[in-house]
């Protein structure tokens, strides 16, 4: 599965590379002040949430991110959530509530 990752000052949030409107691969989008802009229609999602600020009944579908030193792990499986942050070092995990698409927002950050 094809992923995209960003790396902000807050962390490192990772999706899949696609559109959840209609599928465009969002690594060939451009990102702005936090925003991740799809290439095909124009749609833009937080970097730091997954959720589409055009139709907030999207969301990207988040991948685990986790820092370890100077190298960035995926767990590739998609999980059912809008975000994966992991600042560093250690992994904190918890639920912030449903997506307005039905799936749920996890959090992993580390403190």
């Amino acid at each position: 599965m094809p992923v995209v990752v960003v790396r902000t000052t807050v962390g490192v949030f990772a999706y899949e590379d696609k559109c959840p409107h209609a599928f465009w691969p969002l690594s060939n989008g451009e990102i702005n002040q936090g925003v991740l802009e799809c290439p095909g229609h124009g749609w833009e999602f937080s970097v730091e949430t997954g959720k589409c600020l055009n139709a907030p009944a999207y969301c990207l579908n988040a991948v685990a991110a986790m820092v370890e030193r100077d190298k960035v792990r995926l767990t590739i499986q998609p999980i059912d959530a809008q975000t994966a942050a992991t600042p560093e070092p250690t992994l904190q995990t918890g639920c912030l509530g449903p997506c307005s698409n039905g799936s749920h927002q996890v959090l992993d950050k580390a403190s």
